[in-house]
């Protein structure tokens, strides 16, 4: 799939408020960035509260600009 396609998967899920279907997104070894959290979210378990908590709020993802980059053959960093 193509960067652009799996960030409108990621959003979608994240839109559906529906948690798992969020961290199954995400490799067993991802380390999560999250907007609103202090530390490095490291965890599936980190990972299912953080989207639990968004989900409550009911946030939806309005994606205003993309910057794509590619650091090597697979990874790819939409900032």
């Amino acid at each position: 799939a193509s960067v652009q396609a799996a960030y409108k998967e990621w959003r979608d899920a994240v839109d559906s408020g529906d948690a798992k279907k969020v961290i199954g997104l995400y490799d067993d070894d991802a380390i999560l960035l999250a907007t609103l959290e202090n530390k490095p979210l490291l965890t599936d378990d980190e990972r299912l509260a953080y989207f639990t908590k968004l989900a409550k709020k009911k946030v939806k993802v309005i994606p205003q600009e993309e910057h794509i980059r590619f650091e090597g053959r697979d990874i790819a960093i939409n900032d």
